[in-house]
């Protein structure tokens, strides 16, 4: 049974010390599920088609994992051992990490422009379709309308 206990101090509840490591252990289990599978799809994929998208979503993804394991895996120790009032003491970090490693990633995007550097180069071509010139018509230099040849 989970136990709960409001701090007037802080103006919030808290759970009990002993149970908080489940949360923590988690998060960390879900992170490492998601590093292990975007290696294994980055490792599987063939040279010829790894883009620079790719290098970067695999560089940033690695720093942001060891950047949120680590003060996990601190607050976790820090829950089982130390005092209750420590036990939350890396959260408002872990925070600011995830904050920080989303901005850094956007803004790493913003390097990797165009279709050629996203992997994706395709080359369309529009022709200059002339409707008015197909059916005679003339056209002043606004491309307007001026008369037409024949009566439909």
């Amino acid at each position: 049974m989970t136990r709960t206990r409001y701090l007037p101090e802080y103006n919030l509840c808290s759970i009990e010390k002993h149970h908080s490591w489940a949360v923590l252990l988690n998060s960390m289990v879900f992170h490492t599920i998601l590093i292990s599978l975007l290696l294994y799809i980055w490792i599987s994929t063939p040279r010829s088609s790894k883009t620079p998208f790719s290098h970067l979503i695999v560089r940033d993804g690695c720093l942001w994992y060891i950047a949120m394991l680590v003060p996990l895996l601190l607050t976790l120790i820090l829950g089982i051992h130390a005092r209750s009032s420590l036990a939350a003491l890396l959260f408002y970090f872990i925070w600011a990490t995830t904050s920080i490693s989303l901005s850094r990633l956007l803004l790493s995007i913003k390097d990797v422009q165009g279709p050629e550097q996203w992997g994706q180069t395709v080359k369309l071509v529009v022709p200059d379709i002339e409707l008015a010139h197909r059916f005679n018509h003339e056209l002043n230099h606004s491309r307007e309308l001026l008369k037409p040849d024949h009566d439909y």
